[in-house]
This record gives C-alpha cells, sequence and structure tokens, in this order.
C-alpha cells in the first residue's frame, strides 16, 4: 500500500519588523488588555507606512484599551497618517486581526514604517 499524501499545511505566518522616524515607543503585543490611551491635548502625528508584503490594520488603542479601527485595509506600498495625541496608543494587526506590534506616539510624533 502506497504511503498517505502529504497532508497541505499552511504557511507560517510572516515575520514583520518595524523601523521608527520621530518619538515612539513600541510595546509588545502581549501587553494588549493592560494598556488604554492616555487623556492628553497635546496634538502630533503618526504615519504608518506598508512596505510588508501583506494587508495590515491600523486601529487606535482606546482610553479603555479597546481596538477602534481607523485603517482597516492598508495594502501594500500605501501610507496612513492621523492626527493623535502625546501616549496615544497605536496597533497595527495583519489581515486576520492578529497584533503585529503596538505603539505609542511621543511629543513630536514620528512614522512607523511595517515591513
Amino acid at each position: 500500500m502506497p504511503p498517505p499524501p502529504p497532508v497541505a499545511s499552511q504557511p507560517p505566518p510572516a515575520a514583520h519588523s518595524f523601523s521608527f522616524a520621530g518619538n515612539l515607543s513600541r510595546y509588545s503585543c502581549a501587553d494588549e488588555g493592560r494598556l488604554a490611551s492616555a487623556r492628553t491635548t497635546d496634538g502630533v502625528q503618526v504615519t504608518f507606512d506598508n512596505q510588508s508584503p501583506e494587508t495590515v490594520q491600523i486601529y487606535w488603542l482606546d482610553f479603555d484599551g479597546s481596538r477602534v479601527a481607523y485603517a482597516p485595509s492598508l495594502a501594500t506600498g500605501n501610507a496612513y497618517s492621523s492626527n493623535t495625541y502625546v501616549n496615544h496608543l497605536w496597533l497595527v494587526a495583519n489581515s486576520n486581526g492578529r497584533c503585529l506590534g503596538i505603539f505609542t506616539a511621543g511629543n513630536t510624533g514620528g512614522r512607523i514604517t511595517v515591513y
């Protein structure tokens, strides 16, 4: 009897890296649920530049730490800019909603490039 055919498997999720320009900090995805945006009034701008091979989603983490969709479908090669506030948190997720990174805007905002 011949051996059974190989079982098709899903490719592993793409590994992502990030680069930063400006005053930004990164948090682990494991911190989601424990982080929330601070109530501040100093405005800044953040830009997300998707240079990864897949569409990503951009969420603001509100004052309770819940995701609020801002760019639910940011395709490869596109960028999204948002006015925000110092110490507001932003989450980048893959197209399935899996967190890739959490970021906070510092006093000058900045640019996050996803690879």
